[in-house]
């Protein structure tokens, strides 16, 4: 990816957990770690020696000697960047599950059909647009065409990797050390060895086997895993260590990473994504998708073990180490550099929906490890339903739903005196739209710990009646159209005062307790019509038919 478009998935992710949860105090470092996540590609952790005569002490300057020429970048471009790749086309790796960047020991050098000069002519950028430039000049004078990869060897064919265990080192690439593989998983006993056998030392006019073009070079996942061990170990997360997580994830989404290759319109792709990025983000429904699989995945506390070719299936989980995650998103967006663009055989082009696929699992793989770092819990998902026949006069109050959530029902009186209930949908509190149901439901269904308040519009014979949280009593209205839908309940009308000291009227269904006392009621008539200008707020109203019923739910 391009550091613009690091930057701007790093913020989108912070601030997708802030909205479910705002005080979570970590959040509050989006804009550190979406500034590391962009000056990842800037790290000066890799050293190469430009070899110029036989191989010296390249730190050293002597005036009577051809001095080789350490570097950690070239022309602005940072041979960091090399580390930036896991090569899943390549299949199993000689040093790792799968190995990084390689030209002849890798994917690099199979399958490209970029041209260099192609690459400079669309502004490739990064190593590919400096190697390009340099290269195409010499070997054009020369009549030979070079891929975009050729060309970067090329150039550097007479430079090797400083690394551990080479003379005259000085800690010049500290990156290799911090990402090698791990002891445990390693077929090398010794780090020292290990770097030895990646990073074949090189003579001054290259050769088989010698200097980067023969080297094997750390992959992504074991980036993100170094990082993310320092963020997992602190008694006080750094974002800037963070932020360096998210640039490994979310490199490892680009199909060129995952196919080990800086050539086939690599620069052309990560161009025409930041491009299209902020519109994808600007539309809701990327953010539901993004909550979605993150949902998903936060419920899963599997843990998986390596990660093969085909295991771009499995459903990643909370407990998955971050090499797991990076790797499977890797499987994801080599998966598209075949299937949706047949390793751009036919040349470049740019699927929206396979980018945009690619760019909502790196964006949930993120959420996931910044949930991880912050301390965040997911509430508890709903049990089961559980069901129950109010047969009964009772309030039921919609209590208990996580933020966001909702309900619609349908329900009937019936002659025996239930009111059949069911829920459905539930998606936004407090708002809960219903409509009478011209046969009779599914009994009651009701989640533990939830109940359901019942407020009902008052409207004219014929219609059906709209639903509002509370009714703005304005005019007179005729009692005998409620009864004819709460009959057989003991129920009441309660009035309240809004900000305006406007009174409103709502149905309430008298129940969870027992009335005080019967002086609570004020006795209304069938077909009274109650003025709006006399209720009081607080007052409660009965109709006299319910009576009885009210006062055995008394106990009188």
């Amino acid at each position: 990816m391009l550091q613009d478009t690091h930057k701007l998935v790093t913020l989108t992710v912070f601030n997708l957990l802030r909205r479910r949860c705002p005080d979570l105090p970590f959040l509050a470092n989006g804009d550190v770690a979406a500034q590391a996540a962009y000056d990842f590609d800037d790290q000066t952790d890799v050293e190469l020696v430009d070899v110029e005569s036989g191989r010296d002490d390249p730190h050293v300057k002597k005036w009577f000697d051809d001095d080789d020429v350490p570097a950690t970048s070239f022309n602005g471009a940072k041979y960091t960047a090399f580390n930036h790749f896991i090569d899943i086309r390549k299949g199993p790796g000689a040093f790792d599950d799968f190995d990084g960047y390689s030209y002849y020991n890798g994917s690099a050098s199979r399958d490209e059909f970029e041209a260099a000069e192609n690459a400079l002519r669309h502004n490739a950028h990064g190593l590919a647009a400096v190697f390009c430039a340099e290269a195409v000049g010499v070997v054009n004078s020369l009549g030979a065409k070079l891929t975009t990869d050729e060309a970067i060897n090329h150039y550097l064919n007479d430079e090797y990797v400083h690394v551990r265990g080479g003379a005259w080192y000085r800690g010049c690439s500290p990156a290799m050390e911090r990402y090698a593989t791990p002891a445990d998983r390693s077929r090398f006993d010794d780090l020292e060895k290990q770097l030895g056998a990646r990073f074949p030392l090189a003579e001054c006019l290259g050769g088989g086997g010698k200097g980067v073009p023969y080297s094997v070079f750390m992959p992504v996942d074991n980036v993100g895993q170094y990082w993310w061990s320092l963020v997992a170990c602190a008694r006080v997360p750094d974002p800037t260590h963070f932020g360096f997580v998210m640039h490994a994830v979310q490199d490892s989404s680009v199909p060129h990473h995952a196919a080990g290759c800086s050539g086939n319109w690599h620069s052309q792709y990560e161009e025409e994504l930041n491009r299209r990025l902020p519109d994808w983000l600007a539309n809701d429904a990327m953010d539901a998708e993004i909550l979605a699989l993150f949902d998903c995945w936060f419920c899963n506390d599997t843990v998986a073990g390596p990660l093969r070719i085909g295991d771009h299936q499995q459903v990643p989980g909370r407990n998955w180490r971050v090499e797991q995650l990076i790797t499977w998103l890797a499987l994801n967006a080599y998966g598209e550099y075949e299937g949706t663009y047949a390793g751009f055989r036919d040349g470049f082009r740019f699927d929206d929906g396979s980018a945009r696929g690619l760019t909502v699992k790196a964006l949930a793989v993120c959420l996931l490890l910044l949930a991880r770092v912050s301390g965040y819990t997911q509430p508890q998902p709903k049990p089961a339903p559980q069901r129950a026949v109010v047969a009964e006069p009772r309030v039921l109050r919609f209590a208990g739903l996580l933020p966001g959530q909702s309900g619609t029902a349908s329900f009937v009186v019936t002659a025996s005196g239930e009111l059949p209930v069911e829920i459905t949908e539930i998606t936004a509190p407090r708002t809960v739209p219903f409509r009478i149901a011209s046969s009779i439901a599914q009994p009651l269904t009701l989640y533990p710990g939830q109940s359901l308040q019942i407020d009902i519009a008052f409207v004219m014979p014929g219609e059906l009646p709209r639903i509002k949280n509370r009714f703005l009593a304005r005019r007179p209205h005729n009692i005998r159209q409620v009864h004819s839908v709460f009959r057989t309940y003991s129920d009441h009308l309660e009035v309240h005062s809004n900000a305006d000291n406007d009174p409103i009227l709502s149905v309430q269904m008298q129940g969870g307790g027992r009335p005080e006392s019967l002086d609570d009621f004020v006795v209304i008539d069938k077909g009274e019509r109650l003025d709006p200008s006399g209720p009081v707020a607080g007052q409660k109203y009965v109709h006299r038919d319910e009576l009885k019923a009210l006062k055995i739910a008394m106990g009188s």
